[in-house]
């Protein structure tokens, strides 16, 4: 009885660890799909990752263009700015020349103004010079 009893108690035993060994092949099976998923979402997080670091890349790329665009249209517009003063200064050196031109004809006309009049002047002291000389010729082959 005694072995009987002994037989038992290593059969229930036995039959624990077997259910022990079940259930920890439970786990373990429960554990290898779980670490199978999270692989699955860890890997599916990397590729995610390096598709974001390839936008970013890109993006990086677009911001170094258009900064290289800005710069280039910055010195565009430097050369725009100092053509447009140039383009003023040679205005204004033409502007003042034309006033220039402008006052020297005035002048000249103002000295076309006062020879006609001493012109004129002259014209007339002439006449009166020529009858003058006509009035002594005459009276000078009277006498």
């Amino acid at each position: 009885m005694y072995s009987v009893f002994r037989m038992e108690l290593v059969k229930d035993k036995l039959n624990s660890m077997k259910a022990q060994s079940e259930l920890s092949e439970e786990k373990i099976i429960r554990f290898e799909s779980e670490l199978r998923k999270s692989t699955q979402h860890l890997e599916a997080a990397l590729k995610e990752k390096e598709s974001l670091i390839k936008k970013v890349e890109a993006v990086e790329a677009q911001i170094i263009n258009a900064d290289r665009k800005r710069g280039d249209v910055m010195d565009r517009l430097k050369d725009l700015d100092q053509s447009t003063d140039t383009s003023e200064c040679k205005r204004r050196v033409l502007e003042n020349r034309e006033l220039d031109g402008d006052d020297a004809l005035i002048k000249l006309e103002d000295r076309l103004r006062f020879v006609q009049e001493k012109y004129s002047e002259h014209c007339v002291q002439c006449e009166e010079g020529e009858r003058r000389v006509a009035v002594l010729g005459a009276e000078y082959k009277k006498t």
